[in-house]
Order: C-alpha cells, then sequence, then structure tokens
C-alpha cells in the first residue's frame, strides 16, 4: 500500500497548483463603478441644466407680458363698467356666427 500512497501523493501535487496565476485571479475594483458614477453625474447635471432653462424661459416670458401691451383688467367697478359699455355685442355675435358657417362648411 505504501507503493500507492507515494505514487498518488506527487500526482495530485503535480495536478493542484500552490499560486492561482494573476490572469485567473478575482480582480478587485475596476473601472465599471467609476465609469457608472460618471454617467450618473452627467444625468443629474444634465436633468438640472434642463430645468433651469426652463425656469430662465418663465421667467422671460413674464418679463416680455408687460411690454407686449398685455395689462391686468382692473378690479375698480367704474372700469368694468367702462369695460362693458364699450363692448360690442353686434360685432362678437356676428364674428361668432361666421366662424360657426365655417366650421360647418368644413364637416
Amino acid at each position: 500500500m505504501e507503493n500507492l500512497n507515494n505514487k498518488a501523493a506527487p500526482e495530485m501535487q503535480e495536478t493542484m497548483p500552490e499560486e492561482i496565476p494573476q490572469e485567473m485571479a478575482p480582480k478587485s475594483g475596476g473601472m465599471g463603478p467609476l465609469i457608472g458614477v460618471i454617467i450618473v453625474v452627467v444625468l443629474i447635471a444634465l436633468g438640472g441644466l434642463y430645468f433651469w432653462g426652463g425656469q430662465l424661459n418663465k421667467e422671460e416670458a413674464v418679463e416680455e407680458a408687460p411690454a407686449a401691451g398685455i395689462t391686468a383688467p382692473s378690479d375698480e367697478p367704474a372700469a368694468i363698467d367702462n369695460s362693458l359699455d364699450a363692448f360690442d355685442t353686434d360685432a362678437f355675435e356676428s364674428d361668432l356666427d361666421a366662424d360657426l358657417e365655417a366650421l360647418e362648411l368644413e364637416f
């Protein structure tokens, strides 16, 4: 039996490496997580710029409204009465009738 044990031991030692080569060793860390973090940061920055641009557009629209001649109606009773007196109902009705006829012709 000694011959069998002696023969098996050298064969087992030859087939089982003592150290794992560098190519087969698992790598720790790497560039994957770093690239993922960079992509997330870039997406957050682009989203922030998108919303910031939207806010700037809203501010510009508010600033341009008074320059375009748009004024807020007055709550004064006299101003409301003057506005109602100045409103031409006949012209409004004729415009409305013309628009309705145009719609009926389309369908």
